[in-house]
């Protein structure tokens, strides 16, 4: 029964331990391609197009 106990705990550990990494991983790879992503719409020139993707909508008028 211990034996079965420290098994299941090493286990789970090891789990831990792979997503730790996993997403030590994942927010690497974001910090990396953040400054890309805005290099890359630097030079295709996509800032404009952003910026007026992101304009806020106007107010809707309601029937009268």
């Amino acid at each position: 029964m211990t034996q079965t106990v420290v098994i299941a705990m090493a286990g789970v550990l090891a789990v831990l331990t792979a997503v730790e990494h996993l997403l030590r991983s994942l927010t690497r790879l974001i910090w990396t391609c953040i400054p890309l992503a805005k290099a890359w719409r630097e030079l295709t020139g996509t800032t404009e197009q952003d910026a007026s993707a992101q304009a806020p909508p106007e107010p809707r008028q309601l029937p009268e």
